[in-house]
């Protein structure tokens, strides 16, 4: 499962990347990048609810809805 954070930690930097040059693919990369990690968490703890750390969950969460506001806002531009 190593590898997958190292796809998900590639994943937001390019995402992030091509967010700066205002590149609208950056938005997907991201969503991808947040699946990802949420993927990782619940996997790295064997997907026992007790042992989640859900605050992280949430978080990637929060920030994958947030980049699908950005790329509507975006699109409707």
């Amino acid at each position: 499962m190593v590898i997958m954070s190292w796809i998900a930690m590639l994943c937001s930097f390019c995402g992030n990347i091509l967010i700066n040059f205002q590149i609208v693919w950056g938005f997907p990369v991201w969503i991808l990048s947040n699946l990802l990690w949420v993927l990782f968490e619940l996997h790295n703890h064997g997907w026992k609810i007790k042992k989640i750390n859900a605050a992280r969950i949430l978080m990637y969460a929060g920030y994958s809805l947030l980049n699908v506001h950005g790329l509507i806002s975006w699109l409707i531009k």
